[in-house]
């Protein structure tokens, strides 16, 4: 947010008034605003990029919400919950997640949080192979490391440490993927893309909305694996 646009946002904070975009006129407002940052302001406030003044009338009752990873006991809940909507939304018969599904979630960091879970539960329950989630996508194991939650993890490394953790090592560095790995990635990826645009009777905006990606991602992928056309040719034969 701009400080321009910082400043009008404080003057309608504190005047509670408003004019529309080509009016003269000044409307009186009445309204309840909740604002949600991950940022930490006090380093914003002293290089200059957020008002100190709107800050302070921002945070009359500062509500901390701790990332995913620091309350693992909401995950299995949390997960639950988003696929009983998502089933709700799909007309869908109710899912359930395996017990060893639940405890890959709950050990996962979820470095993108509600999102990233919501997400992940969505592209599982179209991969879906019968009644019950028994796996999850590839793309969960390889977009970032399991951790425990011990004192020990949670503890600060001594910074020889940290740094080899940071820096591979040649070796690592180049190392080819494994081929077998990025195969079942993409076979994943387009079974999920498939049956979603087929669920959805290749209707473009519910399916990228289904899958959580933007429309203009999904047009992509569906060229890359040439989907919709041969979806088309699939029911032309059909019929």
């Amino acid at each position: 947010m701009s400080l321009e646009i910082q400043a009008k946002v404080l003057r309608v904070l504190q005047e509670r008034i408003v004019r529309k975009v080509g009016e003269k006129k000044e409307r009186p407002v009445d309204f309840r605003l909740i604002s949600a940052t991950h940022k930490d302001f006090t380093d914003e406030i002293e290089n200059g990029s957020f008002r100190a003044d709107l800050y302070y009338r921002l945070e009359e009752y500062p509500l901390y919400i701790p990332p995913l990873r620091e309350r693992r006991e909401d995950i299995a809940l949390l997960a639950r919950h988003f696929l009983e909507s998502f089933c709700t939304a799909n007309n869908i018969e109710p899912l359930s997640f395996s017990e060893s599904v639940l405890e890959e979630l709950t050990a996962y960091d979820w470095p993108g949080n509600i999102r990233e879970l919501q997400n992940v539960v969505r592209r599982s329950a179209i991969n879906r192979r019968g009644s019950d989630i028994t796996s999850l996508p590839g793309q969960l194991h390889h977009a970032a490391p399991l951790q425990k939650t011990t004192a020990q993890n949670d503890a600060p490394q001594p910074p020889s440490e940290h740094r080899t953790h940071e820096q591979p090592t040649k070796a690592s560095e180049h190392a080819p993927e494994d081929p077998a790995a990025e195969t079942s990635l993409r076979d994943a990826e387009l079974h999920a893309i498939t049956r979603a645009y087929t669920s959805c009777g290749g209707n473009q905006t519910r399916t990228a909305k289904v899958l959580g990606i933007s429309r203009s991602s999904l047009y992509r992928k569906l060229k890359k694996y040439g989907i919709e056309k041969n979806i088309t040719l699939s029911v032309k034969h059909e019929s």
